[in-house]
């Protein structure tokens, strides 16, 4: 009878774990799901952080950011056409291409580079049309500083590296071993 005892509480116990460890397992795995939702991607929450960005690191008055913004928005998307367009050309590249598809593929994309850096100056000089050159040069630092910011949040890699943005295992100045 004694022995019986034990073996029904060990049974118990046992269930007990089982269904703690399947409820800590349904935990992690809802845990998992909102982390992924959270980090999915929004267009609309993207421009609306880096108006506000751009905003606050230039300061532009509501008029200046009211008239700038579209601008910029337009601009952005034809460069993005361009950049779109240059992925697709480099990712039809493989291990069957020769060396002439390397050198037309690399010769469109530049194109494509310099067409991004022509919408750039005709939109800089539509930009002074509400802004001062002054901030101007502001914005262009800030979409520096944006992107930088954009890339450091978005990075899938990002927990490999520590608070200073470089790599755990490596510091700069020493040597890979």
């Amino acid at each position: 009878m004694k022995h019986m005892k034990r073996s029904i509480i060990y049974i118990i116990a046992l269930l007990l774990l089982s269904v703690n460890e399947a409820q800590a397992q349904f935990n992690r795995n809802e845990q998992k799901q909102e982390r992924k939702e959270h980090r999915r991607f929004n267009p609309e929450e993207f421009d609306k952080w880096m108006e506000h960005f751009i905003t606050q690191e230039v300061g532009l008055t509501p008029e200046e950011s009211k008239q700038f913004f579209p601008l910029l928005k337009e601009m952005r998307l034809k460069q993005f056409k361009n950049d779109q367009q240059g992925r697709e050309i480099m990712g039809k590249l493989n291990d069957q291409s020769t060396e002439k598809d390397y050198e037309s593929a690399i010769s469109k994309t530049l194109e494509l580079d310099l067409e991004n850096r022509k919408i750039e100056k005709e939109y800089y000089k539509k930009f002074h049309s509400v802004l001062s050159w002054k901030k101007i040069h502001k914005v262009r630092f800030a979409i520096q500083k944006f992107n930088m910011e954009a890339l450091r949040r978005f990075s899938p890699q990002r927990n490999r590296f520590n608070g200073q943005g470089q790599h755990k295992h490596w510091r700069w100045g020493q040597k890979n071993d």
